[in-house]
């Protein structure tokens, strides 16, 4: 019975987080199209260029195998949890974390370490040389471009390959975190990047109640239809 209990919990979560996904996707977009798109060029070219060079089998397994097994270790020294060993090599790599959970299982997936690594560096080099000269900006937002999409293309080729993290917690809630955190992530970036944080949450709270208002639409149209079948038959 608490099995059966435990996977309807994690079918309800799975559904919220979906939910939660799509509007913000929807509103990500908003947000892009109101500030324009062109302002972001940069880093679109580099992560298609990213995606590109990924695709063309240059792939630098090590460095990414190296970054994802660093993630559940740093996810796990988030969450406190003991840590052992740590193997990595280009076929695979190992962390040894006591008491994983789902954020420290799923994290490698949604977290895009080089990225962060890449924003560090840049506030780093602010914190010193003050106002970046446009050379600098464009240079920032292209790198950001690349270390983003090495990670959406790492990450979607390896979960084609099927991976034994997504074991933990379930497959449709194991991938219901995964979509959620990459639109959350997604969706941060946008909002820094055009420094709309007012219109952004703006934005997402629209779609949430557009959602929301679809879903209850849609759940008495179906009432009425059963309803109707009902009285048909009787």
């Amino acid at each position: 019975m608490r099995r059966v209990f435990r996977q309807i919990l994690r079918f309800l979560a799975a559904l919220v987080l979906l939910f939660a996904t799509v509007a913000l996707a929807r509103a990500t977009a908003r947000l892009g199209w109101a500030a324009g798109f062109w302002r972001m060029t940069p880093t679109l070219l580099g992560l298609l260029g990213a995606v590109a060079v990924f695709c063309l089998g240059f792939r630098w397994r090590l460095v990414y195998v190296f970054g994802h097994e660093l993630t559940h270790w740093l996810a796990a020294k988030i969450c406190r949890r003991r840590t052992g060993t740590f193997r990595f090599t280009r076929d695979g790599g190992y962390v040894a974390v006591d008491r994983p959970n789902l954020f420290i299982t799923l994290s490698p997936y949604f977290v895009p370490l080089y990225s962060l690594v890449w924003i560090g560096l840049y506030g780093i080099y602010l914190a010193f040389a003050g106002m970046p000269s446009r050379g600098m900006e464009f240079a920032f937002a292209v790198g950001l471009g690349l270390t983003y999409g090495f990670h959406v293309a790492s990450t979607v080729w390896v979960l084609s390959m099927g991976q034994q993290d997504l074991l933990h917690g379930g497959r449709l809630l194991s991938w219901a975190v995964i979509l959620f955190g990459n639109a959350a992530i997604l969706f941060l970036a946008v909002v820094v990047a055009t420094g709309r944080w007012a219109g952004g949450m703006a934005h997402l709270g629209a779609c949430l109640r557009d959602q929301f208002r679809f879903l209850v639409q849609l759940v008495d149209l179906c009432w009425r239809f059963l309803a109707g079948l009902l009285q048909r038959a009787h």
